[in-house]
């Protein structure tokens, strides 16, 4: 999957959840799969997940 293209209505729609998740404006720079046959994935999942609540969004709401 390393290789594969993601299609624009793909990119976009990312882009969009990113948006409403952070109420700012993003650039989406990259995109990683997670490897379905990878050993431990859920450990890798929790991983990314906590590095991704550990940014600093400074959300007003």
């Amino acid at each position: 999957m390393k290789d594969e293209k993601i299609s624009e209505e793909i990119l976009a729609l990312i882009t969009a959840v990113a948006v409403a998740a952070t109420g700012k404006k993003v650039e989406v720079k990259r995109i990683s799969f997670l490897n379905p046959q990878q050993e431990n994935r859920s450990w890798t999942l929790v991983g990314k997940v906590n590095t991704m609540s550990n940014h600093n969004y400074n959300l007003k709401g």
